[in-house]
């Protein structure tokens, strides 16, 4: 239970990004890596390289949907 407490401000920070994605049609790394350096104290490379992880997902499938 401890470790699923732990996970939760992530997931939140996550839907919350989908949200703003959806909503405004950029890509949710915009507002991902500077929250994850803001609110968890991510070092900035560590939150550079999800936020291009995050973002290259997005493509790919927005590829695929759009082919």
């Amino acid at each position: 239970m401890e470790a699923f407490q732990e996970i939760v401000p992530y997931l939140v920070l996550g839907i919350g990004t989908g949200i703003y994605g959806i909503l405004v049609g950029a890509g949710g790394g915009v507002i991902l890596a500077p929250s994850l350096m803001i609110f968890f104290g991510v070092d900035p490379t560590i939150a550079a390289g999800t936020s291009l992880a995050l973002v290259s997902v997005n493509s790919i499938s927005g590829t695929f949907a759009y082919k």
